[in-house]
């Protein structure tokens, strides 16, 4: 089973890869460290807060997914206001906007990973 994860990771990876090549962007594009930050910390705060014995596995991945994507989203929007903060220079707004977007992407690829990894695990059982 472990096997089929890695296969289904790589595919992910993949067609991340494959999708900046034909789209002709360049890695450093795609690299935000204060939005990944933001994501992360974001991730591991839900956890934290909402930790629960009584939680499974597939419980926890699931309300990661969530944090993730909400994550993201917040991170856009804060990118958003500081690019909509400097619009009196519009060469920076394309750089700007793609930073902002930056965030999103992290936030809905974790999300998909999370999300992924808590239908993968098993149902527990009630006994």
């Amino acid at each position: 089973m472990a096997k089929f994860k890695f296969i289904g990771f790589l595919f992910w990876f993949l067609a991340l890869a494959m999708l900046a090549w034909f789209g002709q962007v360049r890695l450093p594009a795609f690299i935000n460290v204060p939005a990944a930050l933001f994501v992360l910390l974001g991730i591991a705060g839900a956890a934290l807060i909402s930790k629960n014995p009584q939680q499974t596995v597939a419980g926890r991945y699931k309300l990661m997914g969530q944090a993730a994507w909400h994550s993201g989203l917040i991170s856009f929007a804060i990118g958003l206001i500081a690019m909509l903060s400097a619009l009196d220079d519009p060469k920076t707004i394309g750089p700007n906007i793609a930073v902002a977007l930056t965030g999103i992407l992290y936030g809905t690829c974790l999300s998909l990973v999370f999300l992924t990894l808590g239908k993968a695990q098993p149902k527990a059982t009630k006994e």
